[in-house]
């Protein structure tokens, strides 16, 4: 009897059942490339909400992430029971008008944004004194693009925007966005007169601030509100 009653029973320790939902949602995370802390708000915010989620709809909301850690985690906070992680919208400084645009070109600025017609009509008449100036209205260039091999005149308004002295665009405060094709159009007009040292006026509107347009056409640009 001595021997059964030196034998030591351990209770079975019964592993903690996970859902697998829960499993899934955190595999989601493994391949994350970013720093421990954001790699663990991810985690709070999958299991934050009831509904799954598949590997390509995180993989869409992850991009969303800014890069700074402080704004992804407001980002992820700001997302808490909720499926979707929202973008932070980046607002490009404006700066207040003080002076003529024709001064900001005699100093050196080569692409200037204005949200003021008046502003620009003067920049116009000021140009006339010291060289040809150029416009190009965007509802023109638009209707240029018929197709992708028929592009109308849009060469030549490439070619005499470059040759000439001052150009101003206008038309954008009115566009959210444009086509890729008149958009790459600009955007090649633009870096071949900065190439050249000369300046190139358009205007703005803050509608499309957020998106990709905004990022792409006015890389570079200074902008100035009336």
């Amino acid at each position: 009897m001595q021997l059964f009653e030196n034998i030591k029973t351990e209770k079975a320790i019964t592993p903690v059942a996970q859902s697998g939902r829960h499993f899934t949602k955190t595999n989601l995370i493994k391949h994350m490339e970013r720093s421990d802390h954001i790699i663990e708000l991810t985690r709070q915010w999958l299991l934050s909400f009831d509904k799954e989620m598949s590997k390509e709809t995180f993989i869409a909301n992850i991009r969303r992430l800014h890069q700074d850690d402080t704004k992804a985690e407001e980002q992820l906070r700001k997302a808490t029971g909720n499926r979707s992680i929202q973008k932070v919208v980046e607002i490009i400084p404006i700066e207040p008008l003080v002076i003529p645009i024709i001064k900001l070109v005699a100093d050196g600025a080569t692409r200037v944004a204005v949200d003021g017609n008046a502003a620009i009509k003067q920049y116009i008449t000021d140009c006339k004194g010291f060289g040809s100036v150029y416009i190009i209205d965007v509802d023109v260039l638009m209707g240029e693009f018929q197709s992708y091999k028929d592009k109308g005149s849009a060469e030549k308004i490439l070619r005499d925007a470059v040759a000439s002295d001052f150009v101003c665009i206008l038309g954008l405060n009115i566009y959210k966005q444009m086509g890729y094709a008149p958009t790459e159009h600009l955007r090649q007009i633009i870096k071949l007169r900065e190439e050249k040292g000369k300046p190139t006026i358009t205007d703005y509107t803050t509608r499309n601030q957020s998106n990709r347009f905004w990022k792409y056409y006015y890389e570079g640009f200074t902008f100035y509100r009336i």
